[in-house]
């Protein structure tokens, strides 16, 4: 299955935030987790590596490109430069997932969430170690692993392929039909990824 991941630096940091956690989780407690657990954790932890190999390095330029309108109705390209984090001219980026990562990644942030409900497992206590003063880390992985499982629209997808067959900073011109798909894919991402997000300081422990 393919996903679409908008440069958005939370996002990216939350999802590199993921790779402290699960290393921690199987180079650190394996001696008090239970099998099943460290299991979940390294398969957990070799989905999360997958994905990341086909992120870039860095989002500092992308070829956002955004629609504007010629006299004669068509498309005029838009140079490439920074983002700003406006939901107009984020540039997508393409990724393949398989279904196992996702489903083995999902497993690991369900033990998670049960160990910081009860509060009394050993997995519990290795979690309130690892995470940083004002983070809710089981929290931020519910919603990358949901922003992961957004469907694309197949038209956006159709000219993201396209245009990037080549190459991957190849410039992208959308339609007035694409245009609406990328803005209302951005505004799905936006409501499945920040939709009542904690603040820091809402932490359940600072």
């Amino acid at each position: 299955m393919q996903s679409l991941i908008p440069n958005d630096a939370v996002f990216l940091a939350g999802f590199r935030r993921l790779e402290e956690l699960l290393h921690e989780l199987t180079s650190l407690y394996p001696g008090v987790l239970s099998p099943e657990e460290i299991w979940t954790a390294e398969a957990a932890y070799e989905g999360w590596w997958r994905i990341a190999q086909q992120l870039p390095p860095a989002w500092t330029t992308c070829p956002c490109r955004t629609r504007r309108t010629d006299h004669d109705g068509g498309n005029a390209p838009v140079a490439p430069g920074p983002c700003h984090g406006a939901v107009k001219g984020r540039c997508l980026h393409v990724v393949e997932l398989s279904p196992v990562d996702l489903a083995t990644m999902e497993l690991l942030h369900g033990l998670l969430a049960r160990s910081e409900r009860e509060r009394s497992t050993q997995l519990a206590e290795a979690l309130e170690d690892i995470e940083k003063p004002g983070e809710r880390l089981v929290d931020a992985c519910r919603r990358i692993l949901t922003a992961l499982r957004l469907q694309p629209p197949p038209e956006l997808m159709a000219a993201l392929r396209a245009a990037t067959a080549s190459h991957p900073t190849a410039r992208i011109h959308l339609n007035s039909a694409q245009n609406r798909a990328y803005l209302a894919f951005l505004r799905r991402f936006e409501q499945a990824f920040y939709r009542d997000r904690p603040e820091p300081d809402t932490a359940r422990h600072q």
